[in-house]
């Protein structure tokens, strides 16, 4: 399967849409949308547009040349604007190693367990 099929795939079932939902709201059959996601066929430039402009996503993140959406991007950007998260890290940066490895164990923790929340659960859930 190609990049852009994965991709296509994820997003796709990320808003909730079936493959027949999605080829309805571009004019596109529902086949067509198959073979997208399977890598049998690739669509035009001007489809490629659409998808990306749809999903809020880059044509380099769509096709494969980058690994982050525009909305990972922007999640980032917040994080990094929180005024929390910048004592963290510079806690975090002046920490001594053994308390930096303790840090790391909690977060990798933290992270395993919010793998399989969905948008719009609530922490811990």
């Amino acid at each position: 399967m190609s990049k852009f099929g994965l991709r296509l795939r994820e997003l796709r079932k990320k808003a909730g849409l079936t493959q027949a939902d999605l080829a309805g709201k571009f004019n596109i059959s529902e086949s067509s949308v198959g073979m997208y996601e399977r890598g049998e066929r690739e669509p035009s430039l001007e489809l490629l547009n659409r998808f990306s402009e749809f999903f809020k996503v880059k044509v380099d993140y769509l096709t494969g040349r980058e690994s982050s959406s525009i909305e990972d991007d922007k999640d980032f950007l917040e994080i990094l604007n929180d005024p929390e998260v910048n004592v963290f890290f510079k806690d975090f940066a002046s920490a001594p190693k053994e308390r930096t490895k303790e840090m790391l164990k909690y977060w990798r923790y933290l992270k395993n367990e919010e793998k399989d929340r969905k948008p719009g659960d609530k922490q811990g859930e």
